[in-house]
């Protein structure tokens, strides 16, 4: 169903904008029929938005972010950090580099369902998108939180963050919607705008994950095209297929189109991160019964073959459960804990990892690895086994290291205890064959805590 604002001129609070259906990555409910336009609702930041006096239907956007912690206005340091500075710009202690370290994240600004986390390089913080509390937190590099970047007031039930990418501009956040917010590198306001299409335009009617490419999107849903009109009508018909696609994101009419056919509810995209761009190609699982690893030029939309998955997950565990609401979606997601499957695909430095989970009875908990693979040759060179045993993982690669949320089990629709924080050297994963988390090992290696 579409919900549409009435935009005229208004001063907004917050980043109030015209919404339409997005699939949550982690299945935040979508809105409901009465949900009111985003204009009404009270946000943290003044947003102000007005009719483009040169562009029929665009809008004008300018907005003041501010920390709640502190009422400032959010800038970053006056010049550039370099990855992993400490505030003040001194650098933690030689020995901390090269060591894997844990941090317990204080209750109060534990996310309470994490759908997103990206490394912000300019600000130098880990930011994460708090879903269900509509608020996107700020981690320092040794894990000491930062406080909220910015938060949607109490009356924006349902205008809740979902997706966190970052650009080569800086990023692009998206709603429970196809509406994003795009940020520059100090996260000041760019532009604001919808994937839906217009009247006689294709557009996309949900999405399940993306990935932006330049000025493009690359990502996997529903896409909406136009038949020519029945005999009494005036416009085109819509109607929708479904597969991974390309939606361009410049100009004023945005179309998308399908460079891969895939004709599933697919419950397995859910909560993972199963699409990445490595220099200028983008790589993604396609999630069949055996699942493949395939590559996308986004400037022809080509597609191609790369591998196959990891040995012994060649082929997709059945899950029983499809998600459907918040009901199904924990069933499902208690049925992925008690899985063995590819649950992620990463870029960390120059290398592809892909990430699988399974049972580990031995330790009562869950057996990460991550899966080196030459896409030139389509070869897994080594596995690494994360030290870790938590039954979900949200991981965020950031220059010189590596970042994993432990997330707990689900307790219930819209609450995942997130409470530690752990930082791993990327040069542990620069020289696979060397490192301290080859695999084979007896036992999981234990952070410093």
């Amino acid at each position: 169903m579409r919900h549409r604002s009435h935009l005229s001129n208004h001063t907004l609070t917050g980043l109030g904008l015209p919404v339409l259906l997005l699939l949550a990555p982690f299945g935040c409910a979508p809105p409901t029929p009465d949900e009111r336009p985003l204009h009404q609702l009270g946000l943290a930041s003044e947003v102000t938005i007005a009719p483009s006096p040169k562009t029929p239907g665009a809008v004008v956007c300018r907005a003041a972010l501010v920390d709640l912690a502190t009422g400032e206005p959010v800038t970053a340091p006056s010049s550039p950090r370099s990855e992993g500075l400490a505030p003040g710009g001194s650098s933690p202690a030689a020995t901390s580099l090269e060591s894997c370290q844990a941090f317990a994240i204080p209750p109060e600004h534990q996310p309470t369902w994490l759908t997103s986390a990206v490394w912000w390089q300019v600000g130098g913080r880990i930011l994460a998108v708090d879903c269900m509390r509509r608020r996107v937190l700020a981690f320092h590099p040794d894990g000491r939180p930062a406080g909220p970047l910015f938060a949607l007031g109490p009356e924006a039930e349902q205008a809740r963050p979902t997706r966190l990418r970052a650009t080569e501009r800086g990023f692009l956040l998206s709603f429970m919607s196809l509406q994003l917010i795009e940020f520059g590198k100090r996260f000041e306001l760019l532009r604001s705008f919808s994937l839906q299409g217009g009247p006689t335009a294709s557009g996309l009617a949900a999405v399940n994950q993306w990935i932006p490419a330049g000025e493009q999107l690359f990502g996997q849903g529903h896409v909406e095209d136009r038949a020519a009109p029945l005999p009494g009508q005036l416009l085109p018909r819509p109607f929708y297929r479904s597969g991974f696609f390309l939606a361009d994101l410049d100009g004023t009419v945005r179309s998308a189109r399908i460079v891969l056919p895939f004709e599933s509810s697919a419950p397995y995209l859910l909560d993972i991160e199963t699409m990445v761009r490595l220099q200028d190609t983008i790589y993604f699982v396609e999630p069949t019964e055996k699942p493949q690893l395939r590559a996308v030029e986004p400037s022809t939309g080509a597609v191609t073959t790369v591998a196959g998955m990891p040995p012994g997950f060649e082929s997709r565990s059945p899950l029983s459960v499809r998600s459907s609401g918040p009901v199904t979606l924990v069933q499902f997601l208690r049925e992925v804990q008690a899985g063995s499957l590819v649950t992620g695909l990463y870029a960390i430095g120059s290398r592809l990892f892909v990430l699988t989970r399974e049972p580990d009875s031995a330790l009562g908990g869950t057996r990460w690895l991550l899966h080196a693979l030459d896409p030139e040759t389509g070869r897994y060179t080594k596995a690494l086994r994360l030290p870790t045993t938590a039954p979900f993982l949200t991981l965020v690669p950031a220059g010189r290291w590596l970042f994993l949320f432990e997330r707990g089990p689900v307790e219930e629709y819209g609450h995942q205890p997130v409470e530690t924080l752990i930082r791993i050297p990327a040069s542990w994963f620069e020289q696979p064959l060397s490192s301290p988390l080859r695999v084979p090992g007896a036992s999981v290696l234990s952070c410093d805590r």
